[in-house]
């Protein structure tokens, strides 16, 4: 995208997510463009929240506790029949299969955006539905001068760019994740225990949703094949322990990792 866009909303965007980490990050791009963000946890709040607001659209994550994405788009569009309305909703997902994005489609959303959310896809996105015009873009660091690319395990440049180059954003986020995975690994262990596998590969799902916009490559690829491995009929218990073994490392680089460093290169 050579020019920035600039919106302008004539409602709030509805926000449907229930990862704390996603809702900052995606709410923190969408205000950065103008938007003022209203929240709902899952499908279900989502429905009586759009029954009584105008909003201008609604971004919809796939997987949610109480009622998914799909389930509240369908629900949504049956309230929407004899209405003459129909609002746009955007689906947000870490499944990248075109089987599963078409499936969107034909089950009432208007588009898709994958996951971890970039600034630059949710700007094209936006582009289609909600009138904008062209300005001339900020100036953003460059890549090479911020971190190494070739790092398998925190991806510092894909963290800045999901968090529009917000240092204490990133530093929230990323503390957020190191300290809520934990709770995810133990609940995982127990679901294996009981060979509750299913429930394993949701709990994969969300953690590749969440681990993107933190630069968590490595667990981010490593929650893919866990996520993969529990859905097929001979579930790979290793595929969780490489996950655990890349979240580890992914927690000491990020512990030691220079944030005052950081901060005096982006002021160059």
């Amino acid at each position: 995208m050579d020019k920035h866009l600039l919106f302008k909303f004539k409602a709030p965007i509805l926000l449907v997510e229930d990862e704390s980490i996603n809702q900052q990050v995606v709410t923190n791009l969408l205000e950065k463009m103008g938007a003022k963000v209203e929240l709902a946890e899952n499908g279900h709040i989502a429905l009586e929240m759009m029954k009584s607001n105008d909003y201008e659209l609604i971004l919809m994550d796939y997987q949610m506790p109480l009622m998914n994405g799909l389930e509240s788009t369908k629900q949504i569009r049956q309230y929407e029949r004899g209405k003459n309305k129909h609002r746009t909703i955007i689906a947000m997902t870490a499944h990248a299969t075109i089987d599963v994005h078409k499936k969107y489609l034909e089950l009432g959303m208007d588009n898709f955006i994958s996951k971890p959310i970039k600034f630059v896809t949710l700007c094209q996105n936006l582009a289609i539905y909600c009138e904008h015009k062209e300005i001339d873009p900020p100036k953003r660091p460059v890549k090479t001068v911020l971190t190494d690319e070739n790092d398998a395990v925190f991806d510092l440049h894909a963290a800045l760019e999901s968090c529009d180059y917000s240092i204490p954003m990133l530093q929230k986020v990323c503390a957020e994740f190191i300290e809520a995975l934990p709770e995810k690994f133990k609940e995982i262990d127990q679901l294996i225990e009981r060979k509750e596998f299913i429930q394993v590969s949701q709990i994969a799902h969300s953690i590749i949703g969440v681990s993107g916009n933190v630069g968590a490559v490595e667990v981010f690829n490593k929650a893919q094949l866990l996520e993969s491995s529990m859905e097929s009929p001979r579930p790979n218990v290793k595929t969780f322990i490489d996950m655990l073994d890349s979240f580890r490392r992914y927690k000491e680089r990020v512990d030691t990792f220079n944030w005052a460093n950081l901060t005096d290169l982006l002021k160059k």
